[in-house]
């Protein structure tokens, strides 16, 4: 699946932002045991940040799922295209 351009960049802005790191470090293969500060914790505002901007929601199976950029990005467009 090939990902929206404005949605990769959207989440990628998200993740950066709720990480405190700089965007060129939050790639397509990062995830939660690659990019730096990216805790249990982090993850929980992570994806509390992206249902805020898209304005959905996500169970906890899917939460569990999401556990690289790619994953959550996918899980976010398929999110956007049930709306």
């Amino acid at each position: 699946m090939t990902s929206t351009p404005d949605v990769s960049q959207q989440v990628r802005r998200i993740l950066a932002d709720e990480l405190g790191i700089n965007i060129s470090y939050v790639t397509d293969s990062g995830g939660l045991r690659s990019i730096k500060g990216w805790t249990s914790l982090t993850h929980v505002r992570i994806i509390t940040g992206l249902e805020k901007y898209f304005q959905i929601t996500f169970s906890n199976s899917e939460l569990v799922e999401m556990t690289t950029v790619q994953k959550i990005t996918h899980a976010v467009e398929k999110k956007l295209g049930q709306k």
